[in-house]
C-alpha cells in the first residue's frame, strides 16, 4: 500500500508535464492504483456494501486489466520513441508528428525555428487550426494527406525553400496511426541551382553577344568612321560659324585668365579703341573707370575661386582716347585650354543711359512742375489771408484791439510761410546729409522715447517687437525724423486708446521696420496722391511729412510702402533699407 501512495504522488506530481493531449490516458494510468487503495479503504472502514468481503484482490485484477488497455490499446508509447531526445531534437531537419484525428502530437525544435512558433503551443491543435493564417500550406497539406505512400515536395516561404517529405506512421498490422512530416531546408541548394541556371543563362547570353559583336565589327568600325569624318567636318563648320559670329558681332566678346586677357573680338577694340594686342598685353581691369577698379578686380579673381559673385553687372569703362562709355556684362566660367576662365559678353549701354539720364530730368522738371503748382496753391492761402487783414487794417477804420488781432493773424501766416520755406530748403535741397553706421533698434528707441512725451498721445497702447538686426549706413538725423513723422501720423490715425505695432527685422539683405496702426484705412482715392507733396487729409499740417520721408528713404536706396489691412484692420507703412546700401551720389 506504501508503493501505491508513493506511485499516486508522483503521477499527480508529474501531471503539469503531459502534453494535453495525453491528459486523459494520464486520468486513466492514475485511475488503475488508486482502485485497490480505494477498495481497501472501504474495507478497512466498513463502509463497504459488503462489509465481510475485502474486495482489494478484485480491485488488483481491475486495476491490471486497465494498465494493460491504456498501454497495448491506446498506444500511448507507440508515437513517441524513447530516443528522442538524443536523436530528433538534435535533428536541423524539422520533424511532426500528426496523429489520426490530424493533430499534432509531437514536434521538434527544427520545426519549432521552420514554424516560429513555440512547439508547446502547437500540440494538441489541429493542422487546421495551425495552417489557418496560410491557405496555400493548408491545401497542400489537404494532398498530402490523401497519399497513402510516402510523398515529397518542395515548399517556399519568404525567402526560403523546403522539402516537405510525409511518410505514415504505421502499426504491426499495418493500419496508419498518424504521420510523420519531415521538413528540410533546401534554401542553399535551391540557391545554388538558381545561380547556376542563371549564370549559364548569362554565359549563353555573351557568347550569343560576342558572337554578334565580332560578325559586326567591320560594319561598325566603317560606321565609325564615317560618323567620325562627319563630327571632324561639323566641328570644323560650327568653328567657322563662331567665328564668323564673333568676329562680327557687336557685342564685345572677351576671355581673361588670372589677370591677363586671354581673347578679344573686333567688337572690344571698336568699343575700347585698343588694337587687340594691347588688349592682350592688358589686366582685365585695366580700361574699367577708375571708381570700379578695385571692385572688378576682386570680384574677377573671386570668380575663379569659384566664390559667388554677380555675374551681370552694369560699369563703366574709360576707352583709349579717354571717353567714358557705359557697358552692360555677362560673365561666366569656362574651360580655357586646360584651365578655368572667364568668359564675358559686354553690350554698349552709353546711348541706353545717356537716354535714361534725360527720361529722369524730364520726370524731374515734370516734378518740380507739379511741386511748384502745389507750392503755389499753399504759399496763396496764407498770402491771400495778410492779404485781407492789411486790406481791414489799412482801408477801415477798425478799433484798435481788433485791428491788433489782424497783426496777429499777419505774424502767424508768415510763419508759417517761412515754415513751408525752411522745410523745403532742409529736405528738398540735394545736399546729401551726414551718413553714417547706426542701429536701426537704438533709433527707434530714441523715436520712441520723443513719442512718448506727446501730449497726443490720447491713451494709445504701443507693441514692440524688435528683432536684432545688423547695424546700416545711413543718415541718422533724417532717418529719425522719418521715423517720427511716421509714429505721429499713427497717432492721429488711431481712435482714443488705439493700438500700434512697431515692428524691426531682417529679411535677406534687407532692414524692416513696419508702424501699423488699427485706426480707419486710407480711401482709394486718396492712395495713390499719399506720397505727393503738400496733399494731406488733415485740418492741419503741410502735407510735406510723407513727401519728405519718401524721398528720404530713396536717397538711401530703399522703399516707402503703404498698404491697407484686411477687413478694415487699420494702416501698415513699411520702410525697407538695405544692409550694404551704395550712396546716392550728387550729380
Amino acid at each position: 500500500y506504501l508503493l501505491i501512495i508513493v506511485g499516486s504522488i508522483v503521477l499527480l506530481r508529474a501531471l503539469k508535464y503531459f502534453e494535453s493531449t495525453y491528459r486523459w490516458q494520464f486520468w486513466i494510468l492514475a485511475l488503475a492504483p488508486f482502485l485497490p487503495w480505494f477498495s481497501n479503504i472501504l474495507f478497512l472502514s466498513e463502509l463497504s456494501l459488503l462489509p465481510k468481503v475485502d474486495l482489494t484482490p478484485s480491485a488488483f485484477m481491475i486495476s491490471g486489466w486497465i494498465l494493460s488497455w491504456g498501454v497495448f490499446r491506446l498506444y500511448l508509447f507507440d508515437l513517441v520513441p524513447v530516443a528522442r531526445r538524443m536523436a530528433v531534437d538534435n535533428m536541423s531537419d524539422g520533424l511532426i508528428i500528426i496523429d489520426q484525428k490530424n493533430r499534432v502530437v509531437d514536434i521538434n525544435p527544427g520545426a519549432e525555428r521552420i514554424m516560429g512558433r513555440s512547439g508547446r503551443k502547437l500540440i494538441g491543435q489541429n493542422v487546421n487550426q495551425v495552417l489557418a493564417h496560410r491557405p496555400d500550406l493548408l491545401k497542400m497539406y489537404g494532398q498530402i494527406i490523401q497519399a497513402t505512400e510516402q510523398r515529397s515536395q518542395e515548399l517556399q516561404i519568404n525567402d526560403h525553400y523546403y522539402d516537405i517529405n510525409n511518410s505514415p506512421v504505421r502499426d504491426e498490422q499495418q493500419h496508419v496511426r498518424g504521420r510523420l512530416i519531415a521538413i528540410r531546408d533546401i534554401t542553399i541548394h535551391k540557391q545554388a541551382q538558381q545561380i547556376l541556371q542563371r549564370t549559364s543563362k548569362e554565359l549563353e547570353k555573351k557568347v550569343l553577344e560576342r558572337t554578334a559583336a565580332i560578325r559586326q565589327t567591320n560594319s561598325s568600325l566603317r560606321e565609325e568612321i564615317e560618323q567620325r569624318q562627319q563630327m571632324e567636318q561639323a566641328l570644323r563648320e560650327s568653328e567657322t560659324k563662331c567665328r564668323t559670329l564673333t568676329e562680327t558681332t557687336s557685342a564685345a566678346i572677351f576671355i581673361y585668365q588670372g589677370q591677363k586677357n586671354c581673347y578679344v573680338n573686333p567688337a572690344a577694340e571698336t568699343i575700347t579703341g585698343y588694337s587687340r594686342e594691347e588688349l592682350l598685353e592688358m589686366n582685365f581691369w585695366d580700361i574699367i573707370h577708375p571708381e570700379l577698379q578695385q571692385e572688378i578686380k576682386e570680384h574677377g579673381l573671386s570668380r575663379q575661386r569659384g566664390e559667388p559673385v554677380p555675374t551681370k553687372q552694369e560699369l563703366k569703362i574709360k576707352t583709349k582716347n579717354g571717353n567714358v562709355r557705359w557697358l552692360e556684362v555677362n560673365l561666366g566660367l569656362v574651360d580655357y585650354e586646360g584651365a578655368v576662365a572667364v568668359l564675358g559678353t559686354a553690350f554698349d549701354i552709353t546711348e541706353r543711359k545717356a537716354a535714361e539720364k534725360q527720361l529722369i530730368e524730364a520726370e524731374r522738371l515734370a516734378a518740380l512742375g507739379r511741386l511748384a503748382a502745389a507750392l503755389s496753391h499753399e504759399i496763396n492761402n496764407p498770402l491771400q489771408i495778410i492779404q485781407s487783414c492789411l486790406d481791414l487794417s489799412l482801408d477801415f477804420k477798425i478799433d484798435p484791439i481788433e485791428r491788433t488781432e489782424y497783426l496777429h493773424e499777419i505774424r502767424q501766416q508768415i510763419n508759417l510761410l517761412k515754415e513751408i520755406n525752411q522745410r523745403i530748403l532742409n529736405y528738398a535741397s540735394a545736399r546729401p546729409a551726414p551718413r553714417a553706421s547706426v542701429s536701426v533698434a537704438e533709433l527707434l528707441d530714441h523715436v520712441m522715447v520723443m513719442v512718448r512725451k506727446l501730449p497726443i498721445q490720447n491713451g494709445v497702447q504701443f507693441e514692440m517687437d524688435m528683432q536684432p538686426t545688423p547695424e546700416i549706413v545711413a543718415a541718422p538725423v533724417q532717418l529719425t525724423q522719418v521715423l517720427l513723422n511716421l509714429l505721429i501720423n499713427a497717432i492721429d490715425s488711431v481712435p482714443s486708446k488705439g493700438l500700434i505695432r512697431v515692428r524691426l527685422r531682417t529679411e535677406g539683405e534687407h532692414v524692416v521696420v513696419s508702424v501699423q496702426n488699427n485706426g480707419s484705412s486710407i480711401p482709394a482715392e486718396v492712395m495713390p496722391h499719399i506720397f505727393e507733396p503738400f496733399y494731406t487729409t488733415k485740418n492741419e499740417g503741410t502735407g510735406l511729412g510723407l513727401w519728405i520721408s519718401h524721398r528720404v528713404i530713396q536717397q538711401h536706396n530703399g522703399w516707402l510702402n503703404v498698404e491697407n489691412l484686411e477687413n478694415e484692420q487699420g494702416v501698415r507703412f513699411t520702410v525697407t533699407l538695405p544692409l550694404d546700401p551704395v550712396l546716392e551720389k550728387k550729380s
